[in-house]
C-alpha cells in the first residue's frame, strides 16, 4: 500500500477512534454527539480518499470523489452543530433546525447526482484528478464557506461573552479551526478547483484536518473535565492495535502471518492492561481529589464552629469573671475585718467562699486567655521586670498553702546574677502560679521544692519539683494539650480542668522560652522546668 493511502487509513482510525471515545465518555450531551459526528465525518472523508486514489475502476473511483464532497459538507455541518453546542447549547428553533437539515440533504443529493459536480475521474501525468463543473463547484464552495465561517463566527460571539476559563477553550478551537482548517481548505478545495487543477496533494488535508479534530477534543476534554492522559493513551493505544491488525492481511508467508498476529495479540493485550491501569490511577486521583474537597470543606466548617466557640467562652467568661471578682473581693474584705469583726463560726464558710472563687477566677482566667490564643487577639505587655523577685513572692504565698496541706515547702536560688528578663510580668505570674498550684493539688504528701537558676548566664530556668503523683511516658507527650490531666490525677484532686498547662506552654512560647516535664514514672513525682531568655548585658 502506498504511504499516502497508508496515512490516510491512520488518520481514518484515529478519528472513528477518538469520536468514539469523546461519544463514549460523556454521551448524553449534544455536544459530544455533534463532535463525534465531525470526527467521524472526517473519518469517512479519509476514506472515500483512499477509494478514489486506490479503486482501479475509474468510474467507481468518481464514485468516490462525490462521496468525498459529500462527507465535506456533512463536516461542515457537523461543525457548525458542534459550535451551536459548544461551551453551552443555544436555542435552536425548529426553522434553523429544519435549514440545516434540508440544505445538507439537498446539496449532498445535488452533488451525487453524475455531471453536477464531478464528471468523471481520468489520469493526468501518472496522478488521479476528478473533472468538476464550475456551477457545481461554486454551489459546493459556497455552501461549505458559509458553513465553516459560519462556525467560527457563532464561535467568536460566544467568546466575547464568556467567562477567563472558558474563553480560553473557545479560543484555543477558534485558531486551530481556522489555521489549520485554512491548510485542509487550500489543499482540498483551492488546489483541485476547475481553475488550479492541482490533484496530487488531496491526501494532505485530512492531515490537518485531523490535528483540528485532536485540538477540539482537547479543548472538550479540558472544559468537561476529562483526564487529557486517558483519551491520549486510549487513542494511542487502539490506533497501534488496529495498524497491527491490518498488518495480519498483508503477510506474504505463514512465518509473517504468524507473526504479525502474535504483534497484534500482544499489544492488545498490553494496550488494554494499560488502558485499565490507566482508568484506575484516574478513578483514585479523582477520589482523591473529592475527598480532599470533602476534607477542605469540613476543615472549613470545623473552623467556623471553634470560632463561634472561642467566641462563647469569651463572652460567658467575661460575664462570670466580673460577679465571681466581687464575691471573692468582699469575701477577702470580710476575712480581714474591713466590715467590722467575723465571729468564727462564719470564718471557715467565707474562707471556703473566698477559696472557691479564687478557683473559679483562675479557671475562667484560663478560659478567657485560650480563647484570645485562638483568635490571635492575646495582647502581651512586655516590660523588664525581675525574675527573682517574681518567683521569690510567689513562692512566699503558696508557702501558707503548702503548709495548710502539710507539705514541706521550700525556695531555693541556685545561681547568683541578674535575673532581669523583658517579659509580659501578669501573664508569667500565671504561668509560675498555675505550675507551683498543680504541684501542691497532685502531691498528697511529702514535699514541693522551686528552684530558680541560670543556664550560660543567658537564660533563667525556674524549676518545681514535687512528690506527688507523677506520670508515664505517654502522658509526658500529651500534658500540655487542652483538657489533658495525668490519668491518676482524679483520684488527687478533682478541681483540675486540664487547660493551666496548655495556657502556660503558649505563653512560655511566646516570650521564647521553653516549659517541660520530667518525671520517673507513676507515684514518683513530677518536675516541671520553665526557661526564659534574660536581657543581655
Amino acid at each position: 500500500m502506498p504511504i499516502q493511502e497508508l496515512i490516510l487509513l491512520v488518520i481514518v482510525m484515529m478519528n472513528v477512534v477518538l469520536g468514539w471515545l469523546i461519544f463514549w465518555n460523556n454521551h448524553r450531551t449534544p455536544m459530544t454527539r455533534w463532535f463525534a459526528a465531525f470526527a467521524w465525518s472526517l473519518a469517512f472523508w479519509a476514506l472515500t480518499l483512499i477509494g478514489f486514489r486506490a479503486v482501479p475502476d475509474l468510474d467507481i473511483a468518481a464514485v468516490f470523489l462525490r462521496m468525498a464532497y459529500i462527507s465535506a459538507i456533512c463536516i461542515a455541518a457537523s461543525l457548525s452543530l458542534f459550535m451551536h453546542y459548544f461551551p453551552e447549547a443555544q436555542p435552536f428553533g425548529i426553522v434553523r433546525k429544519l435549514f440545516f437539515t434540508l440544505s445538507a440533504l439537498a446539496v449532498g443529493i445535488f452533488l451525487m447526482l453524475p455531471g453536477t459536480l464531478i464528471t468523471d475521474v481520468r489520469i493526468e501525468n501518472g496522478v488521479r484528478a476528478g473533472t468538476q463543473t464550475i456551477s457545481g463547484y461554486n454551489i459546493f464552495t459556497a455552501y461549505f464557506v458559509f458553513y465553516y465561517f459560519g462556525a467560527l463566527y457563532l464561535l467568536y460571539k460566544r467568546w466575547r461573552t464568556a467567562v477567563a476559563e472558558t474563553r480560553t477553550h473557545i479560543s484555543y478551537i477558534i485558531w486551530s479551526v481556522l489555521f489549520l482548517g485554512l491548510f485542509g481548505v487550500f489543499f482540498n478545495l483551492i488546489l483541485p478547483s476547475p481553475w488550479i487543477h492541482e490533484w496530487r496533494f488531496t491526501w494532505v488535508g485530512p492531515i490537518f484536518s485531523t490535528i483540528v479534530v485532536f485540538s477540539v477534543a482537547y479543548a472538550i476534554a479540558k472544559y468537561r473535565l476529562m483526564d487529557v492522559r486517558i483519551l491520549a493513551a486510549e487513542l494511542l493505544t487502539i490506533t497501534i492495535v488496529f495498524l497491527l491488525f491490518t498488518q495480519i492481511f498483508f503477510g506474504e508467508s505463514a512465518r509473517e502471518l504468524l507473526t504479525h498476529s502474535t504483534f497484534f495479540v500482544l499489544a492488545a493485550f498490553f494496550g488494554w492492561f494499560l488502558i485499565r491501569s490507566i482508568r484506575r490511577e484516574a478513578k483514585q486521583r479523582e477520589e482523591l481529589a473529592r475527598l480532599t474537597i470533602e476534607l477542605e470543606r469540613a476543615n472549613a466548617e470545623l473552623k467556623k464552629i471553634d470560632q463561634r466557640k472561642s467566641e462563647f467562652l469569651s463572652l460567658a467568661s467575661h460575664q462570670l469573671r466580673t460577679p465571681l471578682t466581687a464575691i471573692k473581693g468582699y469575701a477577702s474584705m470580710l476575712l480581714e475585718g474591713s466590715f467590722g469583726a467575723v465571729s468564727e463560726t462564719l470564718q471557715k464558710p467565707l474562707d471556703t467562699i473566698f477559696k472557691s472563687s479564687d478557683r473559679l477566677v483562675r479557671i475562667i482566667e484560663d478560659f478567657l486567655t485560650i480563647s484570645r490564643i485562638e483568635q490571635n487577639r492575646l495582647v502581651y505587655t512586655f516590660a523588664t521586670a525581675d525574675l527573682r523577685k517574681i518567683v521569690s513572692e510567689l513562692a512566699e504565698d503558696f508557702k501558707q498553702a503548702a503548709e495548710a496541706r502539710n507539705l514541706a515547702f521550700s525556695f531555693a536560688v541556685t545561681d547568683e546574677g541578674d535575673y532581669r528578663a523583658q517579659i509580659d510580668e501578669g501573664k508569667i505570674v500565671q504561668v509560675i502560679s498555675n505550675v507551683i498550684d498543680n504541684a501542691l493539688k497532685y502531691t498528697p504528701k511529702g514535699s514541693v521544692a522551686v528552684t530558680l537558676g541560670m543556664t550560660d548566664g543567658k537564660t533563667a530556668r525556674v524549676c518545681v519539683k514535687d512528690t506527688g503523683v507523677g506520670m508515664d511516658e505517654e502522658t509526658k507527650k500529651i500534658i500540655f494539650e487542652k483538657f489533658t490531666r495525668a490519668k491518676d490525677a482524679n483520684a488527687v484532686s478533682t478541681t483540675g480542668t486540664g487547660l493551666g498547662l496548655y495556657v502556660a506552654h503558649e505563653l512560655i512560647t511566646a516570650h521564647k522560652g521553653r516549659i517541660w516535664v520530667e518525671s520517673g514514672g507513676k507515684g514518683k513525682g513530677s518536675t516541671f522546668c520553665i526557661e526564659l531568655p534574660l536581657m543581655s548585658m
